[in-house]
This record gives structure tokens, sequence and C-alpha cells, in this order.
């Protein structure tokens, strides 16, 4: 009987002492679930930073499955308090890392604190109040179990009630162990590959900043294995810049008396690289696990490394690495700051390139871009390391001289700026020449505003553009009056077409041998309402530079066709008579211009052979390649050619004998003084000859006396004009010179 009491009494003990270490272990498991939080609130604010949610998500998971295993044992509403408020904080610590990936920091502020600190310190009670519980269930089943051994002893012999207290203290003995190591390897297991599978640096060091731990990430950031670094200083591997800062914030750190947990610093990596880390740092020293300062190592190389990019392409160009208008315009102000201090004027130039829409429209962008970047490697060897030179956009460059400037300096560096660009570029295979048009402004006391004098600029790179194109001119006051009627008379040259303001003359081309008429050369004028009849040297350069040079050449050689069409029906035996049209090199780069020519021929039903277009040489110049191809079109089609003011400009039998041209029109500079200057007479009598050797027709411009034309009959040419014959006659007078005999020379018909 005794036995059996004896082995029913060790039976509850044993029931009674499992119970006591079943709370144990729960308490075991609330520090850890304390433990973990701990960690999951510091996650959160990395998260934030780098935007690892997976490390949070681990933890979260941990604490998920502990509070389960709780609940498992039943502990009462604390523990559905505890798993309550944990929810509650997963769900406000999510709300707020959207918020931070979104980049709204002040939503994610405010989720912080208003909701995920409030759920943070419920769930820190109820954990408390849990812990106090299961200490007392804990002490209670203690209490129930010596109650019962005692009882055992009082009803067992001497010997049963030996080996049941000596089984009781090893079995608790055992399991209390067995907790313990159980909780400390899993603590170390979550540790190591929370440290082990994170991108950053994660590090432990003593009081004195010497490595006991590092994790593997350093092989990848630092460039060595972890053992390397195990006793070693982080305080020699920061930047002898930042290590006296970091030393304080080290030293600030221990006991948590540093506010500021991050800091900024730059570390030499192996490859002799700085890259730069964000450090976070938590004194863990009271920690058995840790026992010592825990540093995070988050790198910031690339990012800073994008933004300094992201910085750059928003002050220089993309295309050729220049300073763009932005920076040359804060350049710019600080310069005219100082300038204005010590009294010192300061110079700008502004560079456009001529004709480049001709370029870019042609041969396409690729290539326009090319010579901007050729263009601005061609700056280089006029400047000055210490000026600055930027690119506005398209086109357009300008450029600030260094030191204090003087119109005198100003012009020779715009003088070898032209000389550079006096050398042709090679887009491909292809030969380009170009030129530059070049304003230059000098602050004063009257500008002393950036935009001012880039404004001043501007608009004497305008008039140098007015005056030939290729040159330089200097600003003065008087040019913002014409810049004002520049832009007057560009906005009526706009609405001229519309409201029929553009109105043909024609002037004779006659066949000098006999005298008969041969063609008409058709001159467009501006009937303007206040201005009068506007010549056209006056506004087709405008037309030119602004790109309204080809609606108003498609206009010309529209209503020039359609009139030629009614002399031939009118008068049939003129049927043979010709029309030369002005083309203008940006219409030959139009890629429609061909089909628009033959367009227009089928319309008015002209033969091609009637049609003669007029191109100066300059405009042949800047792509001979592509020009040719262009010419041939046309020439395939039956269009005659000629070149206008031949002498004017490259002239030489090299490109004239690549050209597909018909006509060379000798321009009225070297007819002027013929008889006058033997020289002259010479120089005529070689180009004649020239073109004779290609199988050209001469035709010679500006004609006005009878010696002039003497000599050119002399010289064996062919045909002429000139008020010698007749000025640009309208429509009308030319349809009275067609009603006369067809062999009837025009000397004796027109009166000048």
């Amino acid at each position: 009987m005794c036995a059996l009491v004896a082995a029913l009494a060790f039976v509850v003990i044993h029931y009674l002492a499992v119970s006591s270490d079943t709370r144990r272990v729960d308490e075991v498991r609330l520090a850890e679930v304390q433990a973990d939080f701990y960690l999951l609130r510091n996650r959160l604010g990395l998260v934030e930073q780098d935007d690892d949610q997976g490390g949070f998500d681990m933890i979260a998971g941990r604490v998920r499955s502990l509070v389960h295993r709780l609940k498992t044992d039943g502990h009462g509403h604390n523990v559905l308090d505890l798993e309550g408020s944990f929810a509650s904080f997963l769900r406000s610590a999510h709300l707020q890392m959207e918020a931070s990936a979104r980049g709204d920091t002040k939503l994610a502020r405010q989720i912080e604190n208003e909701t995920t600190l409030v759920e943070s310190q419920r769930m820190e009670r109820a954990a408390k109040q849990l812990k106090a519980e299961v200490g007392r269930e804990a002490a209670g089943w203690t209490a129930y179990a010596s109650f019962a051994t005692a009882v055992g002893l009082f009803l067992g012999a001497t010997l049963v009630m030996v080996l049941v207290s000596g089984y009781q203290r090893r079995t608790m003995t055992l399991l209390a162990v067995r907790a313990r190591q159980q909780a400390l390897a899993a603590s170390e297991r979550r540790f190591r590959s929370l440290v082990q599978n994170s991108a950053d640096v994660i590090a432990v060091a003593n009081d004195d900043g010497y490595f006991t731990l590092v994790s593997d990430a350093c092989r990848e950031v630092w460039g060595l294995a972890p053992e390397r670094y195990i006793g070693r200083s982080v305080h020699n591997m920061v930047h002898p810049d930042d290590a006296v800062r970091f030393r304080q914030f080290f030293e600030h750190g221990k006991g948590g008396r540093e506010t500021q947990t991050a800091t900024q610093i730059r570390i030499l990596a192996t490859a002799g690289e700085n890259r730069c880390f964000q450090v976070q740092l938590n004194d863990l020293a009271d920690d058995p696990d840790i026992n010592g300062m825990l540093l995070t190592f988050h790198d910031l190389t690339e990012r800073i490394r994008f933004e300094e990019e992201l910085t750059h392409h928003a002050f220089h160009d993309r295309l050729t690495g220049m300073p763009n208008r932005s920076l040359f315009m804060d350049r710019l102000s600080q310069r005219l700051l100082a300038a204005g201090a010590e009294s010192q004027p300061i110079a700008i130039l502004f560079v456009d390139l001529d004709n480049f829409k001709v370029i870019n429209d042609s041969l396409g962008h690729q290539a326009g871009d090319s010579l901007l970047v050729k263009v601005g490697e061609r700056f280089q060897s006029a400047l000055r390391p210490s000026d600055t030179v930027a690119r506005l956009g398209g086109d357009e460059f300008t450029i600030l001289l260094d030191g204090a400037a003087t119109v005198e300096g100003a012009i020779r560096v715009a003088r070898r700026i032209i000389a550079t660009f006096e050398h042709p570029v090679f887009l491909g295979d292809r030969e380009v020449f170009f030129t530059g048009s070049i304003g230059i402004a000098m602050s004063d006391e009257s500008q002393s505003d950036a935009n001012g004098l880039l404004r001043d600029a501007d608009t004497a790179m305008y008039q140098a553009k007015a005056q030939g194109k290729g040159r330089f001119v200097v600003f003065d006051h008087s040019m913002n009056v014409q810049a004002m009627q520049r832009l007057e008379m560009e906005s009526e040259l706009r609405t001229a077409i519309e409201q029929g303001q553009l109105v043909l003359n024609y002037q004779p081309i006659v066949d000098i041998p006999t005298g008969r008429l041969r063609e008409v050369e058709v001159l467009v004028r501006w009937n303007h309402p206040q201005r009068g009849l506007v010549p056209p040297d006056d506004f087709i350069p405008l037309a030119e530079e602004t790109g309204l040079i080809c609606p108003i050449g498609y206009w010309v050689l529209y209503h020039a066709c359609a009139q030629l069409r009614e002399w031939q029906v009118n008068f049939r035996h003129f049927r043979d008579l010709g029309i030369s049209v002005n083309v203008s090199g940006r219409q030959l780069y139009q890629t429609d211009f061909v089909a628009s020519v033959r367009a227009v021929l089928a319309k008015f039903v002209i033969d091609p052979h009637r049609l003669k277009l007029e191109i100066t040489e300059s405009a042949m110049l800047n792509d001979l390649e592509k020009m040719t191809e262009v010419l041939q079109e046309l020439r395939n089609m039956g269009v005659r050619i000629a070149i206008d003011d031949f002498g004017t400009g490259y002239s030489s039998m090299a490109y004239l004998s690549r050209l597909p041209v018909d006509t060379l029109k000798i321009d009225r500079t070297f007819v002027r003084p013929l008889g006058e200057d033997t020289r002259v007479d010479g120089v005529v009598r070689a180009m004649i000859t020239m073109a004779r050797t290609l199988g050209l027709d001469v035709t010679s411009e500006g004609i006005e006396t009878n010696e002039q034309l003497l000599v050119l009959q002399s010289l064996g040419c062919d045909c002429g004009q000139g008020f010698l014959f007749a000025k640009p006659l309208p429509a009308c007078e030319i349809t009275l010179l067609l009603a006369s005999p067809r062999d009837e020379p025009v000397l004796a018909k027109v009166t000048v």
C-alpha cells in the first residue's frame, strides 16, 4: 500500500513538475518575443532606408509563431491582448513602410506617431502582464509540486522519498538546462541568419572599436573575408577626413548616450576605392548574445554616384558634355556680381552655326549631332581652359571669357573661332563645310543683367548673319532698335503670302549674238502696305534665317509656272520661252522638293526643259554630295540647272566637274569693270573658257553699257541680262514684249 501511495505521489509530483517547467519554458518564450520585438522595431527603421522588407517579415513571422505557442498553452485574456496588439502593430508598420516606399515621409511619420508607437507600447504592456501571469502560474505549480512532494514523503518510506526527491531535482534541472540551450541555440540561429543574409555589413565591435564579429557581406563590399577583419579597428578603416567625427559618434553611442543613431562616413576598400556608408550604431553590451557595439554599414556609394550623375546632367548638355544654359547663366550671374564689385567688364560671345538646319535636314539628325560634337571640340583649340563654353540648345553656343575683358580681346577670340571653322568636317564619308556667326557683348553700367547681356550678344549675332554670315559683330545699343524692326518684319513677312503682298517681276535674258529673247528670270518683290515695294535684299536673308524661304520659294515656282503656261498658250511663237527661278539651299534639302517641282510642272503641262533653277555657289558647297544627288534628280527629270553669282564663292573646276549643271551665271561684280580693267577681262575670259571646257552655257548678269556687251560678245558669252536690255518688269509688260515678232531684238523693243 505504501508503495502504491508513493507511486501515486510520484505521478502527481511528476505532473506538477512538468507543468511548472512548461511555465518556465513559456517565460523563456516571452523573453524571446520581447527580444525579437526589439529587433523588429529596429528593422522597421532599416526598411525605411534600404527598402529591405524581407528581414522585417522574417522576424515578424518568428514573433507570430511564439505568440501562437503561448496561446496554445492557454494564458487567458493577456495572451489575446498580446496577439491583438501585435497584429495591429504589423498592420501599422506595413502602412508606414508603404508610405516610405512612395517617398511620403510625412505620412510615414504620422502613422508611426499615431499608430505604430501606440500599438508597440500596448504590446509591451501585454507582454509584461502575460509575463507576470506566467510567473505566478509557474510559482503556483511549483508550490503544488512541493506540497505533493511533502505528502509523498510523509506517506512514503524514507528511501522512496529520497529517490523521488532526487529524481525530481534531476528532472527539473535537466529540463531547465535543455530549455535554456534550445532558446540560446534558436536565438543564435536567428541572429546569424539575419546577419549572413543581409546585403549590409553587420559587425560587432568592443568598446575600443575592434571587430569581434563581421558578416559575410564584407567580402563583396570591403573586399576581404570576415576573419581578416576580426581584431581590426574600425577607426583605422575610416577615411582620415571622417575619422574624428566618427570617433566622436562611436564614443557618444556607448551606453545609448548618442541621440543620433546613424552617420555617413567613407571607408577605403581593398580595391583602393573610397566607398560611402551610412553607419547605424546600437550599444548591446548588456546583451549576452551580442556583448558589444552593433554596427550596420549600408553602402551608399552607388546611390551617391547616381545623384551626382543626375546633378551633372542637370547642368551639362548630354550630347557634347558642355555646360548647359542653366550652368552658363549661373556662372554669368556670379561673374557679373564679382565684376560689378571690382568695376571690371566681362565679355560673352554668342555663336550660331550658319545653315545648320540644312545639314540636319539633309543628312539626318545623327549627322547633325556629330557636327555639334565636333564643333564643341574645335572650341577648345580657340579658348583657354578657364573660359566657359556652353551649348544653349540646337546649334547655339555661348562663351564666357575669364578675367577682365576688353573688346579687342573678345574680337581676337572670335577670329580664332572663325578660323577653326574654315576647315571642313567629315560626317561619315561626307565632307561638310560650315561657318558660324558670332555676336559679342560687353558688360557695362547700363547692362549688368545676365539675361540682358545674353540678349545683347544674341542681337549682335543676328547682325553678323545679316551682314553675310561667317563673321562677328560687336553689340552696340542701336542694334536693339534694329532687332525690334527685324522682329516686326519677320511677323509681317509671315502673313505676306496669305495677304497677297508678294508680286513677281520678270527680267528678260537675251541671246547675245542675236539679241532675241531666250528666257526670263523670275524675281520676287514684297509690296508692303506701309513701306511700299521692299527689295529682295531687305527680306530674302530674313526669310532664309527663319525658314520662310521654303513656302515663299514654292509660291514663286507655282505662280511663275502658271504665268509661263499662260504665255505659251497666248503666244505660240514663244512656246520655247524658258523661265529661271532662284532656289534656296534650304529648299533643295527638303525631302519633297523634287516631287513638288514635278507636281507643279505636271499641273501646268510645262516641258521640264523650259524650267531653269538657279542656285548660288555657297548653297551648293554646304554638302556637295547631297546637292549633287538632288540636282541629278532634277536633271533626270529634264529641269536645267544654273550656278548663280558665279565667281563670288569657291569657283573651282574640281567641284564644277562634279555638279550636274547646265549654265554658269557670271556675277555682276565681274561684268561692271569690263572694258575698263583688262585684268577683269582676263578673269571673265577664264570663266567662259572653263565653262566651254565643261560644256556649259554662260549668262552674264548686270549688263548696263554697250561697252560691256561688246566685250562679252568678243569673249563668246552666250546670254546676258541687265538694264541695257530691260529692268525687271511686271508680267503685263512682258506680255507686251511677247506680242512682238519672235525675231525682233529685245534691245530695240525695251526702253530702260
